[in-house]
């Protein structure tokens, strides 16, 4: 940062920004953000513009978003399937094409 200043990207009104990662370039950064008291999705940020981009709708509980390391594929856990009180888990691979 060259100005030093610091600036909101994005905020949730349900619960903290979790889970951030950095794309390899530095231009991106991912994380999970509540969109209501029971689900959370996967966004991207653009750092520069401080764009906000969905990566995931809302469907229930998306998690840990991780960039690989040529950053053309974003990671991240899904739990999007209840069973009783058993999660189904699905690890997804999203391509980078912003």
């Amino acid at each position: 940062m060259k100005s030093r200043k610091s600036r909101v990207l994005d905020k949730s009104a349900w619960s903290q920004i979790a889970g951030f990662d950095w794309s390899p370039d530095g231009r991106w950064i991912a994380y999970s953000c509540a969109l209501s008291q029971h689900t959370s999705a996967i966004r991207v940020c653009e750092v520069k513009t401080g764009k906000v981009h969905a990566v995931t709708l809302p469907v229930l509980q998306d998690v840990s978003p991780s960039f690989d390391p040529a950053g053309k594929f974003l990671c991240f856990l899904s739990y999007r399937d209840s069973i009783r009180f058993m999660t189904i888990s699905t690890l997804i691979l999203v391509s980078h094409a912003v």
